[in-house]
């Protein structure tokens, strides 16, 4: 039997999708069914196309249910697996994997035919095109379908009783009970091990679950409604503490301190909260707003995986309020209901436009990208033609007989059209809230007067020149999907969407972007992120939490760069143009807290020299970021918890955060640990070169003579490595006379450089310029230069700034 052609029997046309046709028969009967074309848009009348000689009807779909399931491991080679399609009296193949086999044979009506819509079978997953326009459809093929049929696999020797077990939790008389006796705790393995299931690490399930009208979870022949696991779920997290001391004292897990690990980091868990606080619901469930931006989202949905790399920025575009995605031959985005106001104009808007992502060059002759404030519009954002030299005709007899000059940049002109009025405050609105919500200060306007509400009309602007500039309002929202384009290409066009709305820098120091060794050192990549799995699907910490926090989720917790905005970015190839100045240099650096483990070098690098006293003030605060566990100046007492938490370690000996957390101690120094884990794991103690008495925390990558750097727009400081032609700085021993037969290793690097870019930067070759750019190592704590200090200390002015090429 030949395989299916996806091209030639069933071509989509926009808006059209496939469902497959699932022919009834028993369990163990060979899989076979119809792949059909149906219309998911409204339509007035049957949509029709022709395919081959023939004239097909494209109605819209019948009932039918969404699967949601992974793709897990391919069969053993010779034991491949199928699904026959029939078309009128041919039959075809598509192969398909184990997991799926197992799912369509539960899934399988013994009575009749039932329609399902299967990504691996009703896209054609070799055609990137095909893969990047139906992506775009997922937000409705979930959100019609009748209900989602999740399938977490096959059943087990636990399952079964994990999900009998949700009944139990969900009568509230016994739930106490459950987190408390002792012989429960085989129950509650059994139901963390399905909720560490691969199906809970995807990263499409959030949209798929956050978008389902009903839903059910399928685990071999049993079955659960969504909801009643949600609930449960949800008890177990607010009773996780319980839990946790329920193992402590099982003798069945030998009284295991951690069994259950890091709770707040399982996909399950993360999956509940996210489907219910991502979004404002009406009583019916159905989704009135997004609450989150692009941005938000990307930093805080770490925890789930994509198998394609791609679908780390394109599984989530659908959950953002402020991001569109559509593809280069769409005229229009797709329409996926309820958004914020401001982006109702787009309904006013039909012509083609030019992504945003094409418009802004980020080449080195770039526009800077600049905003004063939270409701400023600025003309030059979005690069647009100089309109200024427009001249309008008088309105009227009485008018000047002599042309008025062009307005300066900030010159307030008086009139527009109402529909043009709506459209730019509501673009001056959506800007206001994006501002508030990155929880980016802004810098107060100076002199300078920002337009209004009353400033985009005039001799300065052509009705031509206000529309174009009203639709690239609107288009900034955009992102292209598109699954043939390269990785690193992905990840800059989401940070130029955040740099462009954000003008914040914080998100060069969250972990986001697929693990791929060829991206440069700006992207940050998940291998970074503060948790990870074990083998046995166990979360622990392997990191500390990044200290810009996250946007939506928490406030601004620091404000090194003083409240200044990265106005002027630039990108090209791969390399990224900050400014900002140096502070200081790393002088000395500590062994680093791998695991949570406080060296014992680290009291004396800090200034504590017995352990009798009190320790010194800026030792016990950077230990925590200065920083409580909810973002604010921390209590106190915390001086002599920190002294307690230190005398219970041994002589002399290293602290072991993470058994003195474990093990009973007093509530308190609990409390403290637990903040210092988050500020100090896998971070290096420092000490400053040129600022006295000067203490901080530095990646476990940070070597002596990294610059410690405030980038304007970053709200922490950040280590920046130096390289001179190719060298680090702190290596680099140029005596500048590789012509006359020098052969030191820094003079041989410069010449072959030298003789590689001769031609393509003359200038700097005939100068004998060294290449300067710098690496991106991460964010780091300087304790008294976390709220703008840094300006005091440094006599800052714009001398004094400088352009880093981030590589």
């Amino acid at each position: 039997m030949q395989a299916y052609n996806f091209r030639e029997l069933s071509p989509l046309d926009d808006g059209d999708v496939r469902l497959l046709k699932l022919h009834c028969g028993p369990r163990d009967a060979e899989l076979e069914g119809n792949l059909v074309q149906r219309c998911l848009l409204p339509q007035k009348k049957v949509k029709t196309k022709r395919l081959g000689s023939q004239i097909v009807a494209i109605p819209s779909p019948e009932s039918y249910d969404a699967l949601s399931y992974t793709w897990g491991d391919d069969w053993p080679k010779g034991q491949e697996k199928h699904i026959k399609i029939l078309v009128q009296s041919e039959v075809y193949i598509i192969r398909i994997r184990k997991n799926l086999f197992h799912a369509l044979q539960q899934l399988r009506d013994e009575s009749k035919s039932i329609y399902l819509w299967v990504d691996a079978l009703c896209i054609n997953q070799e055609n990137g095109d095909e893969k990047s326009q139906q992506i775009q459809r997922m937000y409705l093929i979930y959100n019609k379908a009748d209900q989602v049929r999740v399938w977490l696999g096959e059943e087990d020797n636990k399952s079964s009783e994990a999900i009998k077990f949700v009944t139990k939790c969900l009568n509230l008389d016994d739930f106490d009970r459950l987190v408390q006796a002792t012989p429960t705790s085989g129950s509650w393995d059994a139901l963390s091990t399905l909720m560490r299931r691969p199906w809970f690490n995807r990263r499409w399930i959030i949209q798929e679950i956050s978008l389902a009208r009903n839903a059910t979870l399928h685990c071999g022949r049993e079955t659960l409604p969504w909801r009643d696991f949600a609930d449960c779920v949800s008890l177990l997290y607010h009773k996780r503490q319980d839990l946790k001391r329920l193992f402590r004292e099982s003798p069945t897990f030998s009284n295991h301190p951690d069994y259950l690990g890091e709770l707040t980091e399982l996909g399950a868990i993360r999956l509940v909260y996210a489907s219910d606080n991502l979004f404002r619901k009406s009583e019916h469930g159905e989704i009135t707003d997004r609450l989150l931006s692009l941005e938000a989202l990307m930093s805080s949905l770490t925890a789930f995986d994509a198998s394609d790399p791609h679908d780390i920025v394109y599984a989530i575009l659908w959950l953002a309020k402020d991001a569109k995605p559509y593809t280069t031959r769409e005229r229009s985005p797709i329409s996926f209901g309820p958004r914020q106001s401001y982006d109702s104009p787009t309904d006013e808007i039909r012509s083609p436009i030019t992504p945003l992502s094409k418009r802004v060059t980020w080449e080195e002759n770039a526009t800077p990208l600049t905003m004063d404030g939270p409701s400023r519009i600025d003309y030059n954002f979005f690069q647009l033609p100089d309109m200024r030299k427009t001249q309008s005709p008088p309105s009227s007899p009485k008018s000047r007989d002599e042309v008025q000059p062009a307005v300066k940049d900030t010159e307030v002109t008086r009139r527009k059209p109402r529909n043009m009025r709506k459209l730019l405050l509501e673009a001056a609105r959506a800007a206001k809230m994006e501002t508030m919500e990155t929880g980016s200060a802004v810098r107060k306007p100076g002199p300078t007067r920002a337009p209004t509400s009353q400033s985009l009309e005039g001799p300065s602007y052509d009705q031509k020149g206000k529309e174009r500039l009203a639709k690239t309002q609107v288009v900034s929202s955009r992102i292209i999907v598109d699954y043939n384009a390269d990785i690193f290409e992905v990840c800059s066009e989401f940070l130029k969407f955040v740099f462009d709305r954000s003008h914040s820098l914080d998100i060069l120091c969250r972990p986001w972007a697929p693990n791929e060794p060829k991206l440069p050192s700006w992207i940050p990549q998940l291998a970074n992120k503060p948790f990870g799995i074990s083998q046995h699907g166990v979360h622990r910490r392997v990191n500390a939490d990044p200290l810009v926090g996250t946007p939506g989720y928490s406030v601004v917790t620091y404000k090194a760069s003083n409240a200044t905005l990265a106005r002027e970015l630039r990108m090209r190839d791969k390399k990224l143009f900050v400014k900002g100045f140096v502070l200081d240099r790393i002088k000395e650096k500590s062994a680093t807290a791998t695991g949570g483990i406080i060296p014992c070098e680290w009291t004396d690098i800090g200034g504590w020299k017995t352990l009798d006293d009190y320790p010194p003030e800026r030792f016990w605060r950077t230990l925590v970021g200065n920083r409580d566990l909810h973002s604010q100046r921390p209590p106190s007492h915390w001086k002599r918890v920190c002294r307690e938490a230190f005398q219970r370690r041994p002589h002399r000996g290293d602290l072991n955060t993470t058994e003195a957390v474990m093990y009973d101690c007093p509530s308190a120094v609990r409390e403290y640990l637990e903040r210092v884990q988050c500020v100090v794991w896998s971070r290096r103690l420092i000490l400053l070169g040129e600022q006295e008495d000067s203490l901080g925390l530095a990646p476990r990558t940070a070597k002596k003579g990294d610059e410690i750097c405030i980038l304007f727009g970053c709200s922490v400081p950040v280590v920046l490595r130096k390289y001179i032609d190719g060298v680090p700085a702190r290596k680099y021993r140029k005596c500048n006379c590789w012509q006359n037969g020098c052969r030191c290793d820094a003079c041989s690097t410069s010449a072959k450089r030298n003789d590689s870019n001769r031609g393509k930067n003359e200038s700097r070759v005939d100068r004998n310029e060294p290449e300067v750019y710098y690496e991106f190592i991460g964010e780091c704590y300087v304790h008294g230069m976390m709220d703008g200090e840094a300006f005091e200390v440094r006599k800052v002015d714009k001398s004094r700034h400088q352009e880093f090429e981030l590589r």
